[in-house]
This record gives structure tokens, sequence and C-alpha cells, in this order.
């Protein structure tokens, strides 16, 4: 579907009549409408749709508030009389040439209320390849609906239609978002007949499953049940996993939101942030050297003994450094030994052990024993080994201790610097911020909670689905030998069989589309993104749930952690992702891409990747934006493209009086401009 022009008389803002625009002057495919707030870009779409297909209402339409399509300007100068409202839109496709026209009336009373018509009439006419007017004008709506709709599906309208706040969207990864990429998929890809095939399907085997249980066994009726109780806890399961899904989405998008708010004080935030690292390093010191004082204490209680007798051991161990030497044992120590049954280097003896038993009979002879001698320099050779064990184990502790201290106080220090610093600032600042900062824990708190939950919730559902495929199992054994049933389980068994078909193609073709759309979204966003952000993104995926993620060079997914902006190229890759798919068989995209308000907060170089992009993907690039959104930058990006050659400006007289102005020459308008 390429758009050739749309005519807008006495239309939403739209007074009078010959409000054109063209848009495939000089075979252009970009169209640029600049025009004030309030001026009526929106309602070159909202004509657009409303001539295609009698659509009055825009998805951001506020639900309490009424669309008036007829020019309430109009309708005050003409009170208490019928005006006509028209849009005639001219477009081509695969050759033919399409001029519809809808008309819709209204009236307003002297009271100001405006009455509309709930019907339009419309007409189409179709020009075939060679400019010869086909058959007649069609008149009837629904045979006109059914024209169009296989050129254009209505329910994709919005697709194709984006503001800078509905791009953002679509990169967010809840229930919601995840819903509008699932239907863009089924229904840009016509996956959605086979959907409707499965469901049919579905239908009939509850059918036949009722057949079956009227006349069943009592444990297969029970089986059947089970299966069906389990069937419906999975599906709450499911309804809850969405929700806490976009709980965490609301969190997430909280956080950002006071992060954003907590960037205005950045200044103050950025020694607060300090000095809270350096409070919490101070503190892991401290738990550190209380842990290292404790490993001290523990260890002066197991050798204080040791250490004590240090001496009398070194004395020993001088005595007997030549093992040759005999020495004469003091009667008197022998005495202590017996008494005590326990030698000097602490070891203790066991009664009628063999060294009491030597002891003994030393002190009895009173004579020269090499056995003792030889046991006593062991156990002396031992003891001072242990001694010079614990001494180094100590030195280390200490040392540690040391070290430890000497961070603390570097801390310390630091925490002193920083609160000085803090307070230059003023105090109702870090006041403020100490707020969000407790209000980001809580967000953090509750998304992690809700988080676990969720994670509780899958494993239930894991632990579900295999009971159900246990009873699954059951009940196929049970219809086996339900002789009296046979007949209706060999129906159900085919119905089976012919959804699991389905289910499995359906399967294969959405995984093989999500994996290009993924490689597709991916090329194109290389191509938007600044060089600078290029490598930030290392793979983009469509996982089982339709939702976007993007992965980095370790495969952590960081779609949290990218801008706004950069959200926003990432829904446009998905736009032209889609497109792309869809395309016919000459790999022409046949839809327009509408954006209002089109860059946001889009950065200069990706605004400039974009510009050079989009033209090069899309069959036309129609841009509604105001003259500030537009800067010159852009404009003179679009220029060098060579394919702009479309330029309106929305004039207003006075609020809801708009006349679109034609620029022929685009280059001295931009010369205007500078």
């Amino acid at each position: 579907m390429k758009l050739i022009s749309i005519e807008m008389n006495n239309f939403r803002q739209y007074y009078g009549e010959g409000n054109i625009i063209n848009f495939n002057k000089n075979n252009s495919n970009i169209t640029v409408i600049i025009g004030e707030n309030g001026a009526g870009k929106t309602s070159i779409f909202r004509a657009m749709i409303f001539a295609l297909f009698g659509i009055s209402e825009l998805e951001e339409d506020s639900k309490n508030e009424k669309v008036h399509l007829v020019n309430l300007h109009k309708l005050e100068e003409n009170m208490n009389k019928k005006v006509e409202a028209s849009v005639k839109v001219n477009f081509e496709h695969e050759g033919k040439k399409y001029l519809i026209e809808r008309k819709t009336y209204s009236l307003m009373k002297n009271n100001k209320e405006v009455i509309s018509s709930p019907d339009t009439d419309v007409s189409l006419k179709i020009i075939d390849e060679n400019g010869i007017l086909q058959n007649r004008e069609i008149t009837d709506n629904d045979e006109i609906l059914s024209i169009l709709e296989k050129i254009l599906n209505p329910k994709l309208k919005d697709f194709f239609f984006f503001n800078g706040e509905k791009i953002e969207e679509l990169a967010k990864t809840d229930a919601k978002s995840r819903k509008t990429i699932k239907e863009g998929i089924i229904k840009l890809l016509q996956i959605d007949n086979l959907e409707l095939a499965i469901k049919i399907l579905d239908k009939m085997l509850n059918e036949q499953i009722r057949k079956i249980k009227e006349s069943s066994s009592s444990d297969l009726v029970k089986k059947y049940n089970e299966k069906e109780e389990n069937e419906k806890d999975i599906e709450k399961l499911n309804n809850e996993i969405d929700r806490q899904e976009d709980e965490i989405e609301t969190a997430k998008e909280e956080i950002e939101e006071i992060t954003q708010k907590m960037k205005k004080n950045e200044g103050v935030k950025k020694y607060i942030s300090q000095k809270e690292y350096a409070v919490n390093l101070k503190n892991e010191h401290k738990n550190n050297l209380r842990s290292k004082q404790e490993e001290l204490k523990k260890l002066l209680q197991s050798s204080i003994g040791n250490l004590i007798i240090e001496k009398t051991i070194i004395d020993a161990e001088y005595h007997l450094k030549n093992e040759n030497e005999e020495i004469d044992i003091p009667e008197v120590l022998i005495d202590k030994i017996l008494r005590e049954k326990q030698c000097i280097c602490g070891r203790h003896f066991e009664d009628g052990s063999a060294t009491l038993e030597l002891f003994k009979s030393y002190k009895i002879n009173h004579v020269q024993s090499p056995k003792l001698f030889e046991e006593w320099k062991n156990a002396i050779i031992y003891s001072k080994a242990k001694i010079d064990g614990k001494k180094q184990e100590l030195s280390e502790i200490l040392s540690s201790i040391a070290e430890i201290k000497e961070k603390i106080d570097e801390q310390t220090t630091k925490i002193e610097r920083y609160t000085e610093e803090i307070k230059q600032f003023n105090l109702s600042s870090e006041s403020e911020l100490k707020e969000y900062q407790q209000s980001l824990e809580k967000l953090e708190s509750k998304k992690k909670s809700i988080e676990t939950e969720k994670t509780l919730n899958l494993y239930k559902k894991i632990s579900l689905q295999r009971k159900v495929e246990e009873i699954q199992e059951d009940i196929n054994r049970l219809e086996i030998l339900s002789e009296k049933n046979r007949k209706e389980v060999k129906k159900k068994q085919y119905i089976e069989n012919v959804k699991n078909m389905l289910v499995s193609i359906k399967k294969t073709y959405t995984d093989k589309v999500k994996k290009q759309l993924a490689e597709e979204m991916f090329k194109i966003y290389k191509k938007m993104i600044s060089e600078k952000d290029r490598d930030l993104v290392s793979k983009i995926e469509v996982d089982d749930e339709y939702r976007i993620d993007l992965k980095n060079w370790q495969s952590i997914s960081i779609l949290q952690d990218i801008s706004a902006g950069q959200k926003q190229i990432i829904s446009l890759a998905l736009i032209i992702a889609l497109s792309k798919l869809a395309c016919n068989e000459n790999n022409t995209i046949n839809v327009p891409l509408f954006m209002d308000t089109p860059f946001g907060r889009i950065s200069g170089e990706n605004r400039k990747n974009i510009i050079n992009t989009i033209p090069n993907e899309m069959e036309q690039w129609i841009l509604l934006a105001t003259d500030t959104e537009l800067t010159k930058d852009e404009k003179e990006y679009l220029y060098a493209t060579n394919k702009w050659h479309n330029l309106y400006e929305l004039e207003q007289s006075e609020i809801g009086k708009t006349k679109i102005k034609n620029i022929d020459n685009i280059e001295g308008y931009l010369i205007k401009g500078d």
C-alpha cells in the first residue's frame, strides 16, 4: 500500500475544503508535516483510518472524551444545520489505484451540544494497471471493508502509527507490550488463522471428552476431572505470573523515575554515594577486624602454655644439641614428672605407659637411660616446632589486624572529607536524596520479593505441567481398557493428533519467525545506533513469551540498563523488522510508517542514523513534528537523503482552524530557516 494523497474537508481541525497532502511528489518516500501541538498532525492519520475503515477513535484517545469529526467552527457557523465532513484517500497497491471517499455528518444545537450521525457514506473506485476504471463505483461498506482488509488489516492500524511515547512502550517487557508484539507478529504473518483452527479443535476435543465422560468408568472420569483442575490451576498461575511481571515492570519504571530525579542533585549525590560506600567499606573492615581479634583470642587460649615454657624448651634443646651427650636428670625433676605424670614439654603420661615406667626405673636405679634421652629429645623438637608454628600464625594475625586498622583509619578520613563536601550543598538536597534513596530501597526490595514469588510460581507451574503429563498417561491407559467407548476414544485421539500437528507446525513456524525477527531487528538496530554504543549490544532475542531482550557480549540482559532513546531505537527496529517479515515477494514493505513526535528522547547522532536508515527500509515515511522537534540538523539530514520532496506546514488562523500549506522549495525553506 502506497499513499498518493489525502484530502480533508471540514474534518477535525481542517477548516473548509481543499486541505490536500500529496505523498508521492517526485517519487519521494519521505513526507514532513510541521505544525504546532493541536494544529492537527495526529488528525491526518485519524483521517486516513476513518476514510479506509470508518474508524474514528485512536488507541490513545481518552475513553471519557467524545471525538468530534466535523470541524467545530463550521458547525457553529451553521447552527442547527447538518454539516458534512469528508476525507478522500488515494493510494496504489500491486499496480492498481484506489480512490476512497468517506463522509460523516453532524449538527450543533443552540446549547452547543453536537449531534453526530452514527453512519457514514462511503464510495470506492478502483483503477487497474492500464488506467481503466474497474466495473463500477462501490458504495457498500461491507464490500469495501472486505477489499481493504486484504490490503491492510484494520487491526494493524496502530502498529504503523507511533508517537514518541508509544514507540518507547514497545521496548518494555510487561504483559501489555508482549501482547502488542505478539499480535503484530500473528497478524502481520497471518498466524491468526492457524490459531483459530487450534481453538476450534480445542472446542471439538472438549466436546468429545464430555461424550466419553458420560459413559466412562468412575476412574477415567476422575482422571479427566483431575486433569481439568490442574490445567485450570496452570492457567491461574499463568495469569498470576503475568500480573507479577507487570508489577516488576512497574517497579522498574518507578525506580527509573526516582533515579532520574536523583540525577538533578548529581553533585551532592556523588558525595553521598561515596560517603555511603566508605561507611559500608569501614563496617566491612570492622567486621574483618572483629573476626581477626576472635581468631587471635582462640590462638592465644590454645597455645599460651607452650609460649610460656618456650625458654625452658630452648634451654633443654641447648643441652640436647649433641645426641650422644648423656645427661643426669635431677632427682627433683624426676619426682615432679612422676607426681604430675607430665613431661616438661606438656606431654601427659598414662598409668602403665612405657615412658612412665622408664622414669620409675630411673628413679629406682638412678642411672642414665639412652631411651629416655631419645624420647625427651623428640618431645622437645616437636614442642619447639609447634611453638614456632604458633608464633608464625600469631605474627600473621597481628599483621592482618594492623593492616585492617589502617584501612579503617583510611575510610574514616574519607568519611570525614565527604561529610565536609556534603555540607557545602543545601541540606534539603541531602534530605530529599535520602527520601529518594529510601523509596528506591523499598522499590528494590518489593521488586526482589515479587521476583521471588514469580520464581516460586514458575516452579509450581512446571510441577503441575508434569503432573498433567502423568495424569494424561493414566487417561491413555484407562481409555485403552474402555471397550464401551472405544469408538469415541478413537475420535478424540484423532482430534488430538490433528491439534498437536497444528500446534507443532505453529511452534516451528513462530520459532523460525521470532529468530528471523530478532536477527532483522539486530541488523536494523546496528544501522541506527551511534558508533560509540554499537558494541553495547551483541544480540537481540525474542523469547517464547514474545519479550524483546538485549544481550551484551557476556550474554547478560541489558534492556533495563539502556537509555529511553535507545529503547525507542529498539522499538523502531522492531516495527521495521516486522514490516520486512510481512513484505511481499518483491521484498517491498508496503505499509506507510507514520511517526508523531518522531525523535523524542533520541540523541543527535542516532537521529542522523535513523534518518539515513528508515527511507531505505520503508515504502513511505511520514513525519509529523513541531518546528522545534525537527531542528535544522534533522532537516539537513533529511534533505541529504535525496528522498525528501514533500513538505507541508499546518497554519492555524485560530485554534480549531487549520489550513495546509505546501512548501514547494524545500532548499529555499532550509536557507530561510537559517
